[in-house]
């Protein structure tokens, strides 16, 4: 059981933390004791719980620290003193560590705990004692430590985890162990013959110990804080010993590295700490604290297990110390039963004096044999070393490790190496030989060599940076290419120097996850700045793969830096690029969208002829594109309101509106009026946020205000309808409140939207006026041809009568001027009934008369008018067709007056060869076909011949008359009659005339088509 220490107030001579211990063995401590009586008293105790109410609580607690720095001590607090003492101790030194704990958890687990701590403190310090006390003894006993120093104490330095270094008077290295090696980074080779504390890398506490080195202080103990192989800060205590070696006197150094243990310690001062703080939630977290309970004490046990174990190693060591120095005869044992090769020769002769079983079995001499040699007759002739090595090689004092060549018996030649120490043999000098056999690791060391050659040769002429780490992440190689962008040197890299080539900002990052893949064995790959030796940062790819032995464990790292900065420069402009070409392109499709709005209003506008239903259209085509509301007002040259057309997005907003309107017709004349200002200043208004205040402005009652903020305005956007310097009146389109405002582009759009809606009902006024002209000018037409027939038709019948020899007869000179008055008479009632009937088909009340025609007898007349036409000009006539077995319903005087048209045309512009006519079915249609020798027409002019009073000629001295109404004429005759008529025609070689009229079986067809 422990005893736990109890330290009492005098104020307070019964504390109620007492009864917390549970049978816990208890040892008061009176503060006031005489020191060595209180020293004995904390040295028989396990642990020490201080009351923490006494105002010299501190003072008390550094006193039994100063007596017993192993022991554990737990102060016991009360919530009103616990915040005072961790101010306290946090800033009062000579404390050691000190758990604050309530008094509630005070008890036999948590003494245990305490205790285990104790123990192991006390434990590392007596072992500690033990081994310096071992080394000491050895100082008085120079030729027995000479012997321990040849054999064991080479090995010792090998195996020792802890650093131990022996310096010269200056502090420069004499020699550095593996432990050295393996804890601080430095390779023995690189050490050597430097100063230690350029070694060392003392983060704290290097004052204190190059004032040691300096003052030859030895025996003195220096706790300090360094720099380890993995980069991170240690903490250790430093001893300094002197030695005596080779005649002079050389201090060793040995560094404890304290790091593990402190941590561990911190973990459990954690643990304490968690502990308390859990306390305050013993009754809802009492499972939470005994797992970890539980599992503190595996680790307490694990702690004891190594500390026996290490106890047990050290006192291995003693024993096995002062057994070699009690009997020289277990020396001679051990030398001639070492497996190893190892002789003494005397170092002046250089004769064998003494070999053991090992030389002789594996040199292949006998014993007799070897003493009658030389350590010279078993190197090879070639090696025999120069005067001033075999000086070196056989110089007194210290141990020495020589790397030669041996040659055995049978003459094969072994590399070996060789470590000697001074002894003395019969009290002459000699030296003792321990030789090891390294020709397979030499042969293995060059086949690495050369490897390592080749791969360093590939590395150093790849274009990458290139570099190689232990397993550890400890670097120990670049190719030059590094050295030449980093401007830095070997010395400056080697281990983790490599950290201030990095950016600051990105160095945190690339450390995290540098740790995680040497945590995981994981190959490594980011993209990360480095500094160049111009200062410049560029960015770099780097790849690190791990190499693995047979095992699958990480030996190596390899890793290489690409400098992608050029490319991730042409990737950001490439992505800067592309960025514009999105905007560009959402740029173009938002013009698209506006130039598709644009097309569709144009079609919408152009549509109807009936400006209302356009603008009402046009009003619903920009919802919801392009508002929630949308109104169009037009207005005269004063001003006054004459159509208005409006439309919403929904219904309601709607009918709140069309109410609106109906109670309170729009007065855009009012100088308050919003549209009405746009109209006429002429200039869009836009107003991305309608104001209350606008409304009440607007608004001509409350009723009215209630009803304009009913319809929930947003934002608001004006344009004028306007053509060049006319306003014509005004587009309005609103949005919704908490929706997207009006930018400046929705007015660039909607002004055109507006212009549009101009040319619109400019084109509507225009085609008004021309429509009232054409009407103007058919009723002129009309009239005139009235007044002109009268006169004309008196005229041939006056003719008729004086050919008929009313009142009397004339002469045949008389009768040949009067039927010529006659033709001129009705050449000019054909021009006045042409002109009558366009003027007729233009105003849209020509009538057709459908009735069954024989056909025949249309064709028949139709010929009998023409031919003398044509035989007047000698033209040949011909009529073509089964006409008698062709029926037609149809209006056979138009039809007629078409046919006329036609074969006069022919012969009005044929002067040689004829005229042929042509009358058959084909399908539904009677087809009449009229085709003359003359002319022709040009292709450019060809589709203008049926053009009203077009003429190829139309100079007054042309050598052709008439109107140019009479195919215009025809072909809308044929439209009317439901047909079709189409010309084909070749300049020079004549005209062909095509018209197709239903044959009528369908009488309802042929009236729609004539509607139509």
């Amino acid at each position: 059981m422990s005893i736990a220490g109890i330290v009492r107030a005098a104020a307070d001579p019964v504390n109620p933390w007492e009864r917390a211990l549970s049978g816990a063995a208890e040892a008061r401590v009176d503060p006031s004791a005489p020191p060595l009586a209180l020293r004995r008293v904390v040295r028989e105790v396990d642990c020490l719980l201080a009351d923490g109410a006494p105002r010299n609580a501190i003072d008390t607690l550094r006193n039994l620290h100063r007596l017993d720095p192993s022991l554990q001590t737990i102060v016991v607090t009360r919530p009103e003193d616990r915040a005072r003492l961790e101010r306290a101790i946090l800033f009062a030194p000579g404390l050691g560590e000190v758990w604050l704990v309530p008094a509630e958890q005070v008890g036999p687990e948590l003494i245990e705990r305490a205790a285990a701590i104790t123990a192991k403190r006390r434990t590392y310090r007596t072992t500690r004692s033990r081994v310096l006390e071992g080394l000491r003894e050895l100082e008085p006993h120079p030729a027995r430590r000479a012997v321990v120093t040849d054999a064991f104490l080479a090995a010792l330095l090998d195996a020792s985890p802890d650093p131990i270094i022996a310096v010269d008077a200056r502090g420069y290295i004499l020699s550095w162990n593996p432990g050295a090696e393996k804890l601080l980074g430095r390779t023995a080779r690189v050490a050597e013959g430097k100063p230690l504390l350029d070694m060392l890398q003392v983060v704290d506490g290097r004052a204190a110990v190059e004032l040691a080195l300096r003052g030859g202080t030895s025996g003195s103990r220096h706790d300090l804080r360094f720099l380890r192989r993995d980069g991170s800060t240690g903490e250790g205590t430093l001893l300094l010993l002197p030695v005596e070696a080779a005649g002079r006197t050389v201090r060793a150094v040995i560094l404890h590295d304290l790091t593990e243990e402190r941590r561990a310690l911190a973990r459990v001062a954690n643990q304490a700490a968690q502990l308390e703080v859990q306390a305050t939630e013993l009754a809802a977290k009492t499972t939470m604290l005994e797992e970890q309970g539980v599992e503190l004490e595996v680790q307490v046990e694990e702690a004891r297990t190594l500390n026996a174990e290490l106890e047990e190693a050290q006192q291995h060591l003693l024993d096995t110390l002062a057994a070699r120095q009690e009997s020289e005869e277990r020396f001679r044992l051990l030398f001639h039963r070492s497996p190893l090769p190892t002789w003494v020769y005397d170092v002046e002769t250089l004769a064998f004096r003494e070999v053991n079983q090992a030389a002789i079995d594996r040199y292949g001499y006998s014993r007799e044999e070897f003493v009658r040699l030389t350590v010279r007759d078993i190197r090879p002739p070639e090696d025999l070393p120069q005067p001033e090595t075999m000086l070196n090689e056989t110089r007194p004092g210290g141990v020495a490790r020589w790397t030669l060549r041996h040659r055995r018996k049978d003459g094969a030649v072994r590399d070996v190496e060789v470590t000697t120490g001074d002894t003395t043999v019969d009290g002459r000098p000699a030296r003792i030989a321990v030789v090891l056999d390294i020709t397979e690791r030499m042969e293995a060391e060059a086949a690495t060599r050369r490897s390592e050659a080749l791969f360093r040769g590939l590395a150093e002429s790849i274009p990458q940076l290139a570099w190689m780490a232990d397993h550890d992440g400890y670097i120990f190689w670049y190719n030059q290419r590094w050295y030449d962008y980093t401007g830095t040197a070997p010395e400056q890299m080697e281990g983790w120097g490599w950290q201030r080539v990095h950016d600051p900002r990105t160095l945190p990052r690339v450390l995290e996850e540098w740790t995680a893949s040497l945590r995981t064995g994981e190959p490594f790959e980011m993209e990360f700045p480095l500094r160049s030796s111009e200062g410049e940062f560029r960015t770099f790819l780097t790849r690190v793969a791990p190499v693995k032995n047979e095992a699958g464990e990480v030996v190596r790292w390899f890793g290489t830096n690409t400098d992608v900065e050029s490319l991730r420069r042409a990737e950001r402009d490439v992505e800067q690029a592309r960025g514009l070409a999105e905007a560009r392109a959402e740029e173009a499709i938002r013009a698209g969208k506006r130039l598709e709005l644009l097309a569709e209003a144009g079609a919408v506008l152009a549509a109807s002829a009936d400006t209302e239903q356009a603008l009402s259209s046009l009003c619903r085509l920009v919802i919801p594109r392009l508002g929630d509301w949308c109104a169009v007002h037009l207005v005269d040259d004063t001003g006054a309101l004459t159509r208005h057309q409006w439309a919403g997005a929904d219904a309601a907003r709607e009918k709140i509106y069309a109410e609106m309107v109906a109670r309170y017709p729009p007065e855009i004349g009012r100088e308050d009026h919003v549209v009405g200002s746009v109209i006429r200043a002429g200039e869009s208004r836009l107003v991305p946020e309608v104001p209350d205040a606008m409304l009440a402005l607007s608004a001509k009652d409350p009723e009215h205000l209630r009803l304009l903020r009913s319809l929930d305005l947003g934002s608001m956007l004006i344009v004028p309808i306007k053509l060049e310097q006319s306003t014509l009146g005004a587009l309005t389109l609103a949005r919704r409140r908490g929706s997207r405002k009006f930018t400046a582009e929705d007015d660039a759009l909607a002004r055109e939207l507006g212009r549009r809606a101009a040319v619109t009902l400019d084109r509507a006024r225009l085609y008004d006026e021309a429509l009232a002209a054409s009407r103007t000018k058919t009723e002129f037409l009309a009239t005139m041809s009235h007044e002109l027939r009268t006169p004309l038709n008196a005229m041939i019948g006056y003719a008729d009568l004086l050919q008929m020899g009313v009142p009397e007869s004339i002469g045949p000179g008389a009768s040949s001027q009067v039927e010529r008055m006659e033709r001129a008479a009705r050449h000019l009632l054909s021009i006045i009934e042409e002109i009558l009937t366009f003027s007729r088909i233009d105003a849209g009340r020509e009538v057709v008369n459908l009735e069954p025609v024989d056909m025949a007898e249309l064709v028949q007349e139709v010929c009998a008018i023409v031919e003398p036409l044509a035989g007047a000009k000698s033209l040949e006539f011909q009529s073509s067709g089964d006409v008698e077995s062709l029926s037609l319903v149809t209006d056979g005087r138009k039809l007629r007056q078409i046919l006329i048209n036609l074969l006069g045309n022919s012969v009005k512009f044929t002067d040689t060869g004829g005229i042929y006519f042509d009358t058959r079915r084909e399908g539904d249609e009677i087809v009449f076909r009229v085709r003359d020798t003359g002319i022709g027409v040009s292709p450019e002019h060809l589709r203008h011949i049926f053009d009203p009073f077009w003429q190829a000629d139309s100079s007054s001295s042309r050598a052709v008359g008439g109107t140019g109404l009479g195919l215009a004429v025809s072909r809308e005759l044929a439209r009317l009659l439901g047909g079709s008529l189409a010309a084909e025609s070749e300049l020079g070689r004549g005209t062909t005339f095509t018209l197709g009229i239903p044959s009528g079986s369908d009488p309802d067809q042929l009236l729609t088509a004539s509607a139509g």
